[in-house]
């Protein structure tokens, strides 16, 4: 990840990076467990409700966990890229009243 400075500042869209990558791997460790539990939990127990029906083979319950396994990714990114540059923009105002400078080692 290059992050680019511009006057002893940071630019946005490195701000952005560094928020978006924090978040992404945040929900993402937290996330991918938890679907993968669900989905084990699913395949052992071998009945899930969906849309108010039963669903009880085990080809029909990973049809039904498929669209949930492709939107998680999408999802996590989307919402990465939302908030890390909301968290972005609210740097970038606060760095207005007080400067945030970056010292270089």
């Amino acid at each position: 990840m290059q992050l680019r400075v511009v006057n002893g500042e940071l630019t946005f869209g490195s701000i952005q990076k560094i928020c978006s990558c924090g978040i992404l791997v945040g929900f993402g460790v937290f996330m991918v467990p938890v679907f993968l539990l669900i989905a084990v939990a699913a395949l052992i127990g071998g009945e899930i409700s969906f849309n108010g029906e039963m669903v009880r083979d085990r080809g029909q319950i990973l049809m039904v966990l498929v669209p949930f396994a492709i939107m998680m990714p999408v999802a996590l990114a989307w919402n990465a890229f939302i908030f890390g540059a909301l968290m972005a923009f609210a740097v970038k105002l606060y760095s207005r009243w007080r400067p945030i400078t970056v010292a270089v080692e």
